[in-house]
């Protein structure tokens, strides 16, 4: 494989480059997208749960990933094993919807206390909620 890739996307193009230690990077270990059609599963039924081993190399990777440009979002992402990304621009979790804030339920983003979130290189963010800019 090449070192530089171009990808023609639907609104700009994208350069993919491998880092320094030979990984592409750009990979998503859970999520909940616009796909999904999130209108089929109740509020209650919202949850990503890693209980296992996320391991990613390279930048740009998530471990657990809300993207919901255009809907709320009750998800609860909880952790309970660990989570390992290396690599320029990686979160453990990433939260890009509106929260719910009505109802009982809301979105949450959960690391038990048993749970690890390894960031080796390129520290960059550890959990960010983005439609809020709030940094926990």
């Amino acid at each position: 494989m090449p070192n530089t890739v171009s990808i023609n996307g639907p609104t700009e193009d994208y350069t993919i480059t491998k880092s320094a230690d030979g990984y592409v990077g750009y990979k998503v270990g859970i999520a909940q997208v616009q796909e999904n059609d999130y209108t089929q599963f109740a509020a209650a039924n919202q949850s990503l749960t890693n209980t296992g081993t996320i391991n990613f190399y390279g930048p740009r990777s998530i471990g657990m990933y809300v993207y919901l440009p255009s809907h709320n979002s009750n998800a609860l992402m909880t952790n309970t094993g660990t989570i390992t990304l290396s690599g320029k621009e990686s979160y453990g979790m990433k939260f890009a919807a509106a929260a719910a804030t009505s109802g009982t339920l809301r979105a949450a983003m959960i690391n038990d206390t048993n749970a690890t979130i390894n960031l080796q290189k390129h520290f960059e963010v550890l959990i960010r909620l983005i439609n809020q800019q709030h940094w926990l």
